[in-house]
């Protein structure tokens, strides 16, 4: 490509393993994720062999324990997995998609997080969009969800619902 064209005139790397880090998984092609993975420790999926064992990563190299890898933010020292939870409840709950932005989120301030990939981080992605509708008209469960993740609908109870149509 001539992403790696350009890399590799430059610094001898047939890739350039920071360009587009925080969204490697949906534009890096697999011989690239392959290639910075091996010999950079970027760009590697928990579970394919990452850090240590893998060609290239000696000392130095950060050491990859995927979505268990330990990111610190000011003074808060936290996994990726607890990190990409918190933020989908606190930052993004009642958002669509908030497991998705949580981990965009998080990638921007923990790099190494990029290793965590989403399937692995425990977070759950609800079916509520907590903005769309009539809050009277939702479920008692979207009602919880929304009041608990999004403060949406909490003063919405049941016996304030209309009753369903026939």
């Amino acid at each position: 490509t001539s992403e790696g064209a350009a890399a590799e005139s430059s610094s001898g790397n047939p890739y350039d393993c920071d360009a587009d880090l925080r969204n490697w998984r949906m534009s890096w092609s697999s011989g690239k994720q392959d290639w910075c993975c091996r010999h950079s420790n970027r760009g590697c999926s928990a579970g394919d062999g990452a850090a240590a064992d893998r060609p290239g990563a000696g000392s130095g190299s950060a050491t990859n324990a995927g979505c268990d890898t330990d990111c610190k933010v000011g003074a808060m020292v936290a996994t990726c997995k607890a990190r990409i939870q918190w933020a989908a409840k606190h930052h993004h709950g009642g958002e669509d998609s908030p497991c998705v932005k949580a981990i965009e989120e998080v990638i921007g301030s923990c790099e190494q997080c990029a290793a965590c990939p989403l399937a692995d981080a425990g977070c759950a992605e609800p079916d509520y969009a907590c903005g769309d509708g009539n809050e009277a008209q939702w479920s008692a469960q979207k009602r919880g969800w929304c009041c608990e993740h999004a403060s949406k609908a909490c003063s919405t109870t049941l016996s304030e619902a209309p009753a369903p149509a026939a």
